[in-house]
Order: C-alpha cells, then sequence, then structure tokens
C-alpha cells in the first residue's frame, strides 16, 4: 500500500473541469475546420464539357450494273469492236481508295488471250490488255486504275474491247468486273 504524504489531501476532479479540459481542444478543432472549408469553397471553379461521343464511318460501293453484265456478246468475227460504260458510286461515309480487278466464274476462256481491252474512268490514262492479262488481276492488291472516291463521288468506267485476228471460232472467255475500296 502506497503512503500518502503528510498535508497532501487528494480530491477528485469534478466534472465541471473535464468538460473544459475536452471542450477547449474541440472548438480549436472546429474553428480551424470552418475556416478550412469557408475559405476553400470561395476559391474553388468548375467547367465541362458537352458529352464526347465516337462513332465509325461506313464504305459502300454501289455500280449501275448489279444484276446484269457490262457485255454480253456473241458471234463475234476478228475485227469486232465496240464499248460499254458502267458507273460506280461511293454510298458510304468515308472516302476510299477504289481499284478495280476481275473475278473468272467458268472455265472455258479460250478466247480471252484474243480480245484486247482498254479499260478506263472518265478521261483518265486506259490499262490495255488482253482478257485474260485482265483475268490475272484477281485480287485488291492486283487491281488497276486506282482512284480516291469521297462520299457521295462517282467515276464512269469506259470499257471498249477489239477481238484480234488471231481469235479462234467457238471460242469463248468470261469475267465479272470487280470493284473494292478500303479506307487506308
Amino acid at each position: 500500500m502506497a503512503v500518502k504524504p503528510a498535508g497532501v489531501e487528494r480530491r477528485p476532479r469534478d466534472i465541471r473541469s473535464w468538460v473544459l479540459a475536452l471542450a477547449t481542444p474541440l472548438a480549436i478543432l472546429l474553428a480551424a475546420f470552418l475556416v478550412y472549408t469557408a475559405s476553400f469553397a470561395a476559391f474553388t471553379a468548375r467547367t465541362e464539357t458537352g458529352p464526347n461521343t465516337f462513332g465509325t464511318g461506313t464504305v459502300e460501293l454501289w455500280n449501275d450494273h448489279l444484276t446484269e453484265a457490262v457485255f454480253d456478246e456473241t458471234n463475234l468475227a476478228p475485227g469486232d469492236t465496240s464499248w460499254a460504260m458502267a458507273r460506280v458510286e461511293n454510298r458510304g461515309t468515308l472516302p476510299m481508295t477504289v481499284k478495280l480487278y476481275s473475278r473468272v466464274d467458268s472455265v472455258g476462256q479460250d478466247l480471252a488471250p484474243h480480245v484486247r481491252l482498254s479499260i478506263r474512268l472518265g478521261t483518265g490514262q486506259p490499262w490495255v490488255g488482253t482478257i485474260a492479262e485482265f483475268q490475272a488481276l484477281d485480287e485488291y492488291d492486283k487491281g488497276i486504275l486506282p482512284t480516291t472516291m469521297v462520299p457521295d463521288g462517282e467515276e464512269y468506267l469506259i470499257v471498249e474491247y477489239l477481238v484480234l485476228d488471231t481469235a479462234p471460232q467457238a471460242a469463248e472467255a468470261s469475267f465479272v468486273f470487280v470493284w473494292e475500296g478500303r479506307t487506308e
């Protein structure tokens, strides 16, 4: 047991002194917080933009011979010549580079090396070669007459042919014109 020194009397602290001891630091913290938030609000500003949106465009080609051939020639003879025209349109929303190439659907192509083609866009420089040479251009990377088509733009393909003197009798050739456009 501890011995109490003489003349010292211990008094229990009363509740008031405890309240004052705690209230003073709390009042200082509360005042500091109020000053901080009041000054922070006085120097705040804000601005914002409208909604940011993103969307992709479209690429769409159309031609005026969708369900019909550009040529349907029979009973040709050496020296025969003719021409035809096809219109191609960019109906998409993006500009694209368009090239022309061929697709071959049938096997009987014995007339192909004996018909010379001249193919051009509008008044541009023509590509000249035989049907067989055009048939070898069978994909976009081998395509001819590259042109940039803008949305709502159009080009006119003009094709002339000449049956060469070397053409055999009862021979045939066929192919499909293919336009392909790519955004690059």
